[in-house]
């Protein structure tokens, strides 16, 4: 992976703004919550918790029609092998 290197200030009130480059880079959106993670006087961003959740159900949810429960398939799958045994 290369590592590209970009310039930032951090403004009066402790605000820094991401260049548009990473922004898109990341695929990040206005509004979207981030966690910051600190170690060796180093920080790095990525989407919350919430958010990574958001974009996997969104992703799932491609696949998976209207109105269908995955985990309520899942939990009869298991019923149905239960049964076989």
């Amino acid at each position: 992976m290369i590592m590209e290197v970009f310039h930032t200030r951090i403004e009066a009130d402790g605000k820094i703004q991401l260049p548009p480059q990473i922004l898109e880079q990341l695929d990040f959106e206005s509004g979207q919550d981030v966690e910051l993670e600190v170690e060796n006087k180093s920080v790095r961003v990525s989407l919350a918790r919430a958010e990574r959740l958001k974009r996997a159900q969104a992703l799932v949810r491609k696949y998976v029609p209207e109105g269908v429960s995955l985990v309520d398939e899942f939990i009869e799958d298991r019923r149905r092998e239960a049964e076989n045994d």
